[in-house]
């Protein structure tokens, strides 16, 4: 099969083409995209109901944006649960939180400010929230779910020194002092090689008497 070459425009001529609405963000890419998305969601719009807007200014998007009441968010949801794990409120209440709801960051490809600060944002606070629940499930003797909490905070942030520290408490508690070490291990390892810097004097604190030779500045 032969290709036949791309027709070339005329001398003269200006041969223009209108770029595709992004769909990483919430920006509009020309006059023509932004027709196309209003109609688009005009249709949508017929289909589930008012109110629904279109704009091309995403805090306009942020600031009136509203659902109707049978519209459950999921990232509201997630902070709701996520807050109530890191004041205590899930385990004074006695609620059950799913680590399957802290787990990913928020709109991962979109790259707009105001999603870079939401995301780091979320992140910060899912991560604290899967440390708090992982050390509420140790306390309520449910080993397994605590050390899944626990190793998706450390997935989520290898050099974070408290979810390393979470695990190592959970270790303990059910006692694998030998896993507690290598945790210990893992994380001085981390530290001193990606920033340099020892762990903490909690962390040494946590594992002291263990095996001297390990965990003596």
């Amino acid at each position: 099969m032969t290709r036949s070459p791309l027709p070339r425009p005329r001398s003269g001529s200006t041969r223009t083409t209108s770029p595709p609405l992004s769909s990483t963000g919430p920006s509009v890419a020309s006059p023509r995209a932004s027709r196309i998305a209003s109609a688009s969601v005009g249709a949508l719009g017929v289909a589930i109901g008012p109110p629904l807007r279109v704009y091309s200014n995403p805090a306009r998007v942020r600031r009136d944006a509203r659902l109707g009441a049978d519209v459950r968010v999921d990232l509201r949801e997630a902070e709701r649960l996520a807050r109530a794990e890191v004041d205590g409120g899930a385990e004074r209440s006695g609620a059950e939180s799913d680590t399957e709801t802290f787990v990913g960051d928020l709109l991962p490809d979109w790259y707009d400010d105001w999603v870079l600060i939401e995301r780091e944002r979320f992140r910060q606070l899912r991560l604290r929230a899967l440390e708090a629940l992982c050390e509420r499930l140790a306390r309520a003797g449910r080993i397994g779910e605590a050390l899944d909490a626990g190793l998706l905070s450390v997935a989520g942030e290898p050099l974070r020194e408290s979810a390393h520290r979470a695990l190592v408490r959970v270790h303990l508690a059910d006692g694998n002092a030998g896993e507690a070490i290598r945790q210990f291990r893992l994380c001085r390892r981390l530290l001193r090689d990606q920033l340099g810097i020892e762990p903490s004097e909690r962390m040494y604190e946590l594992v002291r008497g263990l095996d001297d030779r390990e965990t003596e500045r």
